[in-house]
């Protein structure tokens, strides 16, 4: 089911979630976890999940990261119920603490869904390479740098506009091309949402 889901996002070329998403992220947590047998309170338990599934999305906005995350934990700790986990981590962690390990093995999807993945893990490359550049011109480390988008991630999906605002264009510099916006920003935010954000600076 999650190589499903990592898949099918990536035959669409969705590489970040985003507000029309949040039905497809509900319909992935109601087959990680056991659901209640008798719900009493049906709207109030749908209501929950899409509070959760938004709060997913603004911790981890990457289907591929997400996906990654989910067989990673699997493998690593066995867990029966990802919902759970997911909800837990969602609320406390940051998903690079599971990720970014060096002593776990991959976290591997299926053949067939890493092939589908290959254009949108060549695009992430290049915003990869295009980030350390803009970087370099900003004379930023990319320590400094990957501080300054947890930063903007955590602005943003607090709703701290002004701040994200001052954040973004720190990161920015001089440079307000698409190119740039994109390295800029990384995973932190909707480019869109960048976007706006600019218009107003």
């Amino acid at each position: 089911m999650i190589d499903e889901f990592a898949a099918a996002f990536a035959r669409k070329g969705v590489e970040r979630f985003d507000a029309s998403h949040v039905a497809d992220v509900v319909g992935l947590i109601d087959q990680l976890g056991p659901r209640p047998k008798v719900l009493r309170r049906s709207m109030a338990f749908r209501a929950e999940r899409r509070r959760l599934a938004e709060r997913i999305i603004a911790w981890c906005p990457s289907p591929e990261r997400l996906a990654r995350w989910l067989v990673r934990v699997s493998q690593r700790f066995g867990v029966d119920n990802l919902a759970g986990y997911l909800r837990r981590a969602a609320a406390k962690g940051d998903p690079g603490t599971v990720l970014d390990s060096v002593t776990a093995p991959p976290a591997e999807l299926s053949p067939a869904t890493e092939k589908a993945l290959e254009g949108p893990k060549m695009a992430d490359s290049a915003r990869t390479l295009a980030a350390a550049a803009l970087a370099a011109d900003a004379g930023l480390t990319s320590g400094a740098q990957a501080r300054m988008q947890q930063d903007l991630r955590r602005l943003w999906a607090l709703g701290q506009r002004d701040g994200a605002r001052h954040t973004l264009l720190e990161l920015l510099g001089d440079e307000r091309d698409d190119d740039a916006l994109r390295a800029a920003v990384g995973d932190a935010m909707p480019l869109a949402a960048a976007r706006k954000l600019l218009e107003v600076a």
